[in-house]
């Protein structure tokens, strides 16, 4: 089964959300407030022996988000990737560096999603058949893909806010190790997304290896199926 279709199937168990700053480094160069909020879901998938992290970009500004419910600060989604996180040998996890890119399809919104007006790129996860103008709402493969994306979303968002936390550095996200009880898995503990690419310092960088750990590759939304020219190069052996 795919990764979608075990969230389908309910043996995939949300742990926690984590928000971060997102300043796109080296194009929008976003800065303080003005950065754009994005979201990571983790989640516990009992048929990987690695976790599975959901990135989803928004438009939300990083500096409005204390205002409202935490719920509404993803209601629009620019953009969204999948990757697997391995646990380190004190408890954490961390993340591939490479990753699935999931949404959007068309060819200049994903090449040029972070810097396209948003009205061009954004789309409502909760919405029915959302995607943004440009993808081709006729293409069976590209609606198969947003309803994945739902899905994998929707099942995120069904945690409540004590499983919510915000990072603000990398030092702090290595220490937000998160972890949830429940039908009898053991305390699993989740890897939190750095706050910006902007962070990675050369410090930083010294905690990701050159290769990232091996293990099994992940059927993500069966991407193989739907688009094999965006599945991701074989882990290390």
């Amino acid at each position: 089964l795919s990764f979608c279709q075990r969230v389908e199937a309910g043996t995939v168990r949300p742990t926690c959300n984590i928000d971060f700053a997102y300043s796109a480094a080296g194009t929008l160069n976003l800065k303080g407030d003005d950065r754009q909020l994005e979201r990571m879901y983790c989640f516990f998938d009992k048929n990987t022996n690695s976790r599975v992290v959901l990135h989803v970009h928004t438009p939300f500004r990083w500096g409005d988000r204390k205002s409202g419910d935490i719920k509404a600060r993803t209601n629009f989604v620019t953009s969204a990737n999948l990757r697997h996180a391995w646990k380190r040998s004190d408890g954490s996890f961390e993340q591939e560096q490479s990753k699935w890119f999931l949404v959007p399809l068309a060819e200049r919104l994903k090449k040029d999603w972070h810097k396209l007006p948003v009205g061009e790129v954004r789309w409502e996860w909760k919405a029915e058949k959302s995607m943004p103008a440009k993808e081709d709402a006729t293409n069976r493969t590209t609606r198969l893909r947003y309803d994945d994306v739902r899905k994998i979303i929707t099942l995120g968002e069904s945690l409540q806010g004590k499983d919510h936390t915000e990072t603000q550095s990398w030092k702090e996200t290595e220490k937000a190790v998160r972890g949830r009880r429940g039908g009898g898995d053991e305390l699993a503990y989740e890897v939190v997304a750095i706050a910006s690419p902007s962070v990675l310092t050369a410090a930083a960088r010294e905690s990701y290896p050159a290769k990232t750990t091996p293990g099994p590759l992940m059927e993500s939304l069966d991407v193989a199926a739907h688009s094999p020219s965006e599945a991701p190069p074989p882990l290390p052996e």
